[in-house]
């Protein structure tokens, strides 16, 4: 399966209550037979760095901008 996101990608994470958050992708790599990102989360309430299996498929995640 192809990744949805590439390494300097800006993707935008919507909550619930309407309010976002910016994380950039800052890897992408293979680990157990899947895709994964570790990525970068910008803002105030920013939540550091992660590395998250799942931002092909949440429906919560939309590509901002595309890295060069």
């Amino acid at each position: 399966m192809k990744n949805k996101y590439n390494q300097g990608d800006i993707a935008q994470y919507t909550y619930n209550d309407g309010s976002r958050d910016l994380l950039v992708i800052t890897e992408v790599f293979e680990h157990l037979g899947g895709m994964r990102y570790a990525v970068h989360w910008l803002g105030e309430d920013a939540k550091g760095r992660c590395k998250i299996s799942t931002l092909d498929d949440n429906l919560s995640v939309t590509l901002y901008a595309r890295g060069q």
